[in-house]
């Protein structure tokens, strides 16, 4: 698939993502920014990203439970806004945080018995 095709079929699969309110936005939008390309560009390439959202999350639907699987623990409410405001501060994702911390406490127990 073209990557003009390919940018088609996000788009087009993005947009039947969305409400029917998103869909109305998206079109006021689009009509308001005929004369401007780049707009235009930007605004087509949001829904062009919420069609590549749609895909990745069937992808991940159909491929999940043989790459992963949910290690989770239930924190004090006090202790997940600590973990929260540390990871905006480091710029990432609590999800990405906390798969950080992990990764570094079991290296650490690793070579505490290595």
């Amino acid at each position: 698939m073209g990557h003009k095709r390919g940018k088609l079929a996000r788009f087009e699969d993005g947009v039947k993502a969305m409400s029917a309110h998103e869909r109305e936005a998206l079109r006021r939008a689009m009509q308001a920014a005929q004369e401007d390309p780049a707009m235009l560009s930007r605004i087509t390439a949001i829904a062009a990203a919420r069609g590549e959202a749609v895909r990745k999350r069937a992808s991940d639907r159909r491929t999940d439970a043989a790459r992963r699987t949910l290690v989770g623990a239930r924190v004090p409410r006090e202790a997940a806004a600590r973990c929260r405001e540390a990871a905006m501060a480091q710029g990432i994702s609590l999800y990405a945080w906390v798969c950080k911390a992990l990764e570094q406490a079991a290296g650490g127990e690793a070579n505490k018995r290595g």
